[in-house]
């Protein structure tokens, strides 16, 4: 999907969101395990920012990671949540992009729950090889790591969410040294990104990581709040 095309698409959509009074933040995890003490300390950080910019912020429930229950998970905590305005969701995985991106389309189809738009989703957040392998990147997009799947699927992802449902990206890295890459491979596949926050991760151990983490939530949700 060119740029010109994901442009014009982002400009027609009405999906876009102006509005966000509600956000859903779903765990980016495959099991019913507890998350890790980083990862859980991420989520509050964000929660805590959205709850002071005066959003409605609740979790989805944890479950199977099976597409079909987590959408039938997502859709009924979005039943029992939406209202006026519009219901933002917030995750942190690159699997929980491919599932919120089905979750959306499904409910779309359906017109069920009044499901608006995404706010927001991470593509990547931790990029170590068993990720990496996982969608699909290869050596020249990131050096060092194979995956059996092309970049170019990893494009038809980002597209559909950025382009034909106009949902703002926010990127997530997990070290510094990984945001050129990011940036190297979203502007390549014509991606208007928003925001890449450095070092979410280590939040928890480097508190003045914390701060920035703060403060870049603060300013990506700025517009979007009441």
């Amino acid at each position: 999907m060119s740029k010109v095309k994901l442009d014009r698409i982002v400009a027609d959509s009405e999906n876009s969101p102006q509005r966000i009074d509600r956000i859903l933040i779903v765990p980016a995890h495959k099991d019913d395990h507890v998350p890790s003490s980083r990862t859980a300390c991420n989520y509050q950080v964000v929660e805590s920012c959205l709850r002071t910019l005066g959003f409605d912020v609740s979790y989805v429930a944890k479950g199977s990671y099976v597409l079909v229950q987590r959408i039938e998970q997502i859709e009924e905590q979005l039943a029992q949540r939406t209202g006026s305005g519009t219901m933002g969701i917030v995750s942190f995985s690159f699997g929980t992009t491919e599932l919120l991106s089905a979750l959306y389309r499904h409910a779309q189809a359906h017109k069920q729950h009044g499901v608006a738009a995404l706010l927001a989703v991470t593509p990547i957040v931790d990029i170590d090889p068993p990720h990496i392998q996982r969608i699909g990147a290869k050596d020249h997009v990131f050096e060092g790591y194979q995956g059996p799947r092309s970049p170019g699927e990893f494009k038809e992802i980002i597209g559909v969410l950025r382009g034909t449902y106009g949902i703002p990206v926010m990127n997530v890295a997990a070290q510094f040294d990984h945001i050129a890459r990011l940036e190297t491979v979203l502007t390549a596949f014509g991606v208007d990104y928003t925001k890449v926050i450095p070092n979410a991760h280590h939040s928890l151990r480097h508190p003045d990581h914390r701060a920035d983490l703060v403060q870049h939530i603060r300013e990506y949700f700025q517009t979007f709040s009441r």
